[in-house]
């Protein structure tokens, strides 16, 4: 009895550990990931071209910052001020169409 539990419970753990999310989240933070970077993009673009020389250097740290969001977890993500309006902007696109959504976020 002691084995069998052993066994159940090293079975659980290691299949939490490799799941993977669902298709359908994951083009979701694909959609989101990629309107952030470019709507950042476009913003430092802005600031670099008619900022002062202290808000270039501001921009150049938040591309930075930005840049490096996109390796963290959506937990993490969604912590930033404007991330979960363009996270909630793709799953209203997904819920319009989800077959055409995860064909191009895939």
């Amino acid at each position: 009895m002691k084995k069998l539990l052993a066994i159940v419970v090293l079975g659980f753990s290691l299949t939490n550990c490799d799941q993977a999310k669902p298709d359908f989240l994951k083009a979701i933070e694909n959609c989101a990931d990629y309107q952030f970077e470019f709507d950042r993009k476009l913003e430092v673009d802005f600031w670099i071209k008619f900022g002062k020389n202290y808000e270039k250097e501001y921009a150049k740290e938040k591309l930075e910052y930005w840049k490096s969001i996109q390796k963290k977890q959506l937990n993490k993500k969604m912590m930033n001020k404007h991330y979960p309006h363009r996270y909630r902007q793709c799953q209203s696109d997904f819920d319009l169409n989800p077959k055409i959504f995860k064909e191009k976020w895939l």
